[in-house]
Formats: structure tokens, C-alpha cells, sequence
């Protein structure tokens, strides 16, 4: 699935997730790829898939791509697609091995897409360690 999202700029992004939801990117109008988000794919006690943030960013081309809200409409497309919770760690000031620390942007980016729903929680990703 592939949607496009405006730019302050007037510039389009194309925000593309993958069939297992593993993999969401961003490309700018040229293809080249501006941004990745990438999801652990977790199988849940009742066997529904859920989803545990482990790789963010959105200067992989130039920094003008953050705070342009491109995470924010790749998660809501991830929820229309797939219905199911995304989780993320919280900023502890720790570095994990599967990239899921939080860095930069990234603690404010979490809390916000907490607040709103789109990502699980504080107390429920220690469930993924």
C-alpha cells in the first residue's frame, strides 16, 4: 500500500508499508528513499500479529523531512491496514541491540504518537524484551 503526503514546501513524499507491516518507507518524488520505519512483527497470546517499533528515522536524505508529520500518517496507515497495537520503548538511556533505544526526536516523537493513540502505552513494551 502506498499513500502520498504534502510537505510544508509543496513537496509529496510517497509512504509505502510492505505486505507483513515490517517495513514502512518514504520516498521523495524522485524514489529516492527519505525516511524507514521498521517493526518487529510479534505474534501475541491470543495469535494476532502486533508490532514493536525498533528503527526510525527521517533525515536518511536530509533533515527538511522531519517534523513534517510523514511518522505520524505512517502509523495512522499502519493502524487502517493492519488493526493492530504498535508498541515502542521509552527513553531509558540505555542502547539495545535491536535498535528499539530511542534517540534524537525519537522520545518526543513516541510520547506524541502515544498521546494519541497510535502507539501503545508506556508499561507494555518491557513485554517485547
Amino acid at each position: 500500500m502506498e499513500i502520498e503526503h504534502p510537505l510544508s514546501d509543496g513537496e509529496i513524499v510517497r509512504i509505502s508499508i510492505d505486505d507483513s507491516g515490517s517495513e514502512i518507507c518514504v520516498t521523495d518524488s524522485g524514489g529516492v528513499k527519505v525516511g524507514r520505519l521498521c517493526l518487529d512483527v510479534i505474534e501475541s497470546a491470543n495469535g494476532s500479529d502486533e508490532y514493536f517499533l525498533t528503527w526510525a528515522y527521517m533525515d536518511l536524505k536530509d533533515p527538511k523531512y522531519k517534523r513534517q508529520g510523514i511518522g505520524r500518517t505512517a502509523l495512522k496507515l499502519h493502524h487502517e491496514l493492519f488493526s493492530a497495537p504498535i508498541y515502542a520503548r521509552s527513553h531509558d538511556g540505555q542502547r539495545y541491540d535491536d535498535g528499539s533505544h530511542l534517540t534524537g526526536d525519537a522520545p518526543a516523537f513516541v510520547a506524541a504518537m502515544r498521546d494519541e493513540g497510535l502507539i501503545e502505552p508506556d508499561s507494555t513494551y518491557a513485554d517485547f524484551d
